[in-house]
């Protein structure tokens, strides 16, 4: 019986898609892409990590960290001591941090790229692959 409800591919759809959300929705709020990376570190990402369903909801937690590329950045970032202290709360909260730094690490990943094509596009950089 397969329990997971997240399938790898909609994983990564959904992250792409988180990603060229913020930007889509911010984009016009700011004078540049400085600007607008800025707003996306300093508040942007969190909220919306935060507020998605595969991170209120426990049951997607366990599938969100099975399908990130970023599995460890929870502990090295924030380091065992933290681990330990959601733990000592509640299962449910360790896996619902690691599940939410797990996403935000992908989605940060994923506005990099996105970032990355808009200065390139305003600087008049043509990208070669």
């Amino acid at each position: 019986m397969n329990t997971t409800l997240i399938r790898e591919h909609d994983y990564n759809k959904e992250v792409q898609n988180i990603a060229q959300c913020i930007v889509n929705d911010n984009k016009g709020d700011y004078e540049d892409t400085e600007g607008l990376e800025e707003a996306i570190n300093d508040t942007l990402l969190h909220e919306a990590i935060d507020s998605h369903m595969w991170i209120t909801y426990y049951s997607y937690n366990l599938d969100v960290y099975q399908h990130s590329d970023n599995k460890d950045y929870f502990i090295s970032e924030f380091g065992g001591e933290s681990a330990a202290s959601c733990l000592r709360e509640s299962l449910q909260c360790l896996h619902q941090a690691i599940a939410f730094w797990c996403l935000y690490a992908d989605v940060q990943e994923a506005l990099s790229g996105i970032l990355t094509e808009m200065n390139d596009a305003t600087n008049g950089d043509t990208v070669c692959e």
